[in-house]
């Protein structure tokens, strides 16, 4: 049950504590992630809280990684250089216009200042930024169209000079296994 699980966790996490820097800090990750995977209420039939495991250690770079759900973090795809860019939409044209204004001003500042602003404009002078932003998008749609028919959307996606990656061993027998009938 729940009790059991956490008694066994007091237990482990006291373990943690005495393993050597990285590793007790990997072994702790890997212990809070099975346990939010395991206590997540799914099984329980409610939704419990995730166990607080900041006790083993008290520096707070190691309690952030606590917390993570997995260990490493997400690759931006990467973008082909070719492909033509999204316009601005009125918003990111009136801020880009609001910070030429205000260098002074650091970047949340800015945004603040801007953003009120923005919430008190009415239609009609927001029409300039909403013009310029149809043009650029009418541009990009032509762009687009053009970048696509000449076919290097396609290209982008599957490089055939890129080496394929090499079979692994069930996928090998599998093929002499098939060459052989």
């Amino acid at each position: 049950g729940v009790g059991l699980t956490r008694g066994l966790v007091a237990h482990t996490g006291a373990m943690v504590r005495f393993l050597p820097g990285r590793l007790g800090r990997l072994v702790a990750i890997a212990l809070q992630v099975r346990l939010n995977t395991h206590l997540g209420g799914h099984e329980l039939g409610r939704a419990s809280a995730p166990l607080d495991l900041r006790p083993l250690s008290g520096r707070p770079s190691v309690a952030r990684h606590l917390s993570a759900r997995t260990a490493e973090p997400a690759r931006r795809r990467r973008r082909d250089p070719d492909m033509p860019k999204r316009p601005m939409t009125p918003w990111m044209l009136f801020l880009a216009q609001c910070r030429e204004s205000k260098p002074d001003l650091d970047m949340l500042e800015v945004m603040s200042w801007a953003s009120e602003r923005w919430r008190k404009m009415s239609d009609s002078e927001r029409a300039p930024y909403a013009s310029e932003y149809a043009v650029s998008r009418a541009a990009y749609h032509r762009a687009m169209d053009e970048y696509r028919a000449t076919g290097r959307a396609e290209a982008w996606r599957r490089d055939p000079q890129k080496p394929r990656r090499p079979l692994n061993g069930y996928l090998r027998l599998f093929t002499e296994v098939r060459d052989a009938r």
